[in-house]
């Protein structure tokens, strides 16, 4: 039996001048064809969550990010009747942005929008993405702290060289 492990995706909530940026999904071969979302993606070997979603949002938005703090984590498992499916880690990230002119790429098209917006159009948002935002940003801005830990293989054995925030 092959063995699934939980992909980690990593999410930012991006503000600038009292709106949120979001990306609408372009791909036609994906469920959320055609809905806005949180910009953001795969976290890679290697990568922190800091430097994955500053590139992230390079990549989709052309936007210069600095991570400012980590505001939520989510377990998402996808169901088809009672057999599970996918399963994503999802890393909600606050980050900021010196200048609001964030230009489509490959992604899909890119907006701001105000939390006025989001919740008038949450039908035209994934709906976990509107929950995220409503729970972990629109609800309480709690930051959760972000640890690094880091191993390296001395011989036979693992060390931690360093762990800290």
């Amino acid at each position: 039996m092959d063995k699934c492990y939980p992909t980690n995706i990593v999410l930012a909530y991006i503000p600038y001048r009292g709106k949120i940026l979001l990306n609408k999904r372009i791909d036609p071969d994906e469920p959320y064809h055609g809905l806005w979302s949180l910009i953001g993606g795969h976290l890679e070997i290697g990568e922190t969550i800091e430097e994955c979603i500053e590139r992230e949002i390079k990549e989709e938005t052309s936007l210069d990010a600095k991570f400012v703090a980590l505001r939520g984590i989510a377990s998402e498992i996808f169901y088809e009747h009672t057999k599970p499916v996918n399963h994503i880690i999802l890393w909600i990230c606050e980050v900021k942005v010196e200048q609001g002119e964030a230009t489509e790429q490959q992604e899909g098209e890119v907006r701001w929008f105000s939390k006025k917006e989001i919740e008038e159009r949450k039908n035209e948002v994934i709906y976990s993405d509107y929950l995220m935002l409503k729970n972990f940003i629109f609800k309480d801005k709690t930051r959760l702290p972000l640890h690094k830990i880091r191993v390296r293989k001395r011989g036979e054995k693992y060390e931690v060289e360093y762990f800290g925030l």
